[in-house]
């Protein structure tokens, strides 16, 4: 069980940091982002630090913000 906590763990700051490349790569800072997505800066904050998980649908808005395939989001080795 500690192996798949830990597992989680490092998944949710890879989603992090793929999320964080992806805005710069789109050439938006964060608060835009935020803006654009409909959400408060502190919550995309959470999504960046790993301490939230957006919903299905809420990484369907990011990928529709960002103009990429949610697939992106997911792709370990990006």
């Amino acid at each position: 069980m500690r192996d798949e906590r830990n597992e989680e763990v490092r998944w949710r700051k890879q989603f992090g940091d793929r999320l964080k490349r992806l805005i710069h790569i789109k050439g938006m800072t964060q608060g835009q982002f935020a803006t654009a997505l409909g959400i408060d800066q502190s919550i995309l904050s959470k999504y960046i630090t790993g301490t939230y998980i957006p919903s299905g649908y809420r990484m369907l808005q990011i990928a529709k913000v960002l103009d990429c395939d949610i697939s992106r989001l997911y792709d370990e080795t990006f």
